[in-house]
């Protein structure tokens, strides 16, 4: 049995989801599982998926007939995975070699922990330009102060049994659910967060979102500064 799945949904990621499995394979910690769950995909993703299938035995793909939305995607990964430890990773992101193993071990050295997650890399679309952001502690002010969580989804990680009390609601593609109301609901009710400033991965984004992480780690650095914390 695995220690721990990966949870990739995937619609239309033909173009980026070869190099989000490959970041899997190169885990250091190699007792994984990846359940990718197509949501009927028509630009060859499955294509790339029966190749991978076939290459490694732990890369777990499942076909949807139907296109039902990136929550309910996530909600059937979690569902079919066969650990009790679970990584979310977006088929256009990609992790870091390291990421499987520093999210076991805090898992065994902290299992009260609802969520786990970390630093990581924005990229634009062609990866040509990066700028790393690093994980703060969430709290409802540093929400009213930026108006987002400062969260990469593909940096986190949760017990099997959070997912079971807090699944997926809505559909993010429409702009409601997601991962945001997924953790406001589990910090309302006094989820245990936690993080690391080690870089678990990269999120791909559009020029606007790189923008705004941009602007974020400017006063981030500001604010290390007055406080007398390295940059």
């Amino acid at each position: 049995m695995p220690k721990i799945s990966f949870v990739m949904p995937s619609y239309e990621k033909g173009a980026f989801i070869a190099r989000a499995i490959e970041s899997v394979r190169e885990q250091t910690l190699k007792d994984w599982e990846l359940i990718v769950v197509d949501d009927c995909s028509t630009d060859g993703t499955q294509e790339l998926l029966k190749y991978y299938r076939k290459l490694d035995e732990r890369i777990k793909p499942y076909y949807r007939e139907k296109n039902y939305g990136v929550d309910p995607a996530r909600n059937l990964g979690s569902k079919i995975a066969n650990t009790n430890l679970l990584l979310v990773l977006d088929a256009d992101d990609w992790a870091d070699k390291k990421r499987a193993r520093i999210t076991y071990d805090h898992f065994q050295k902290h299992p009260d922990t609802d969520l786990f997650y970390g630093s990581f890399m924005a990229a634009d679309i062609r990866v040509k330009h990066l700028i790393m952001c690093c994980a703060e502690k969430f709290t409802k002010e540093s929400l009213e102060r930026t108006g987002f969580f400062g969260i990469c989804h593909s940096t986190v990680a949760y017990p099997k049994r959070i997912w079971e009390q807090y699944p997926y609601i809505g559909d993010h593609d429409k702009g409601n659910g997601g991962e945001w109301d997924l953790y406001w609901r589990l910090y309302k009710d006094g989820g245990k967060f936690r993080f690391t400033t080690s870089v678990l991965g990269a999120y791909r984004c559009g020029e606007s979102a790189l923008k705004d992480f941009e602007k974020r780690e400017k006063l981030l650095v500001k604010k290390r500064k007055k406080m007398g914390l390295p940059e």
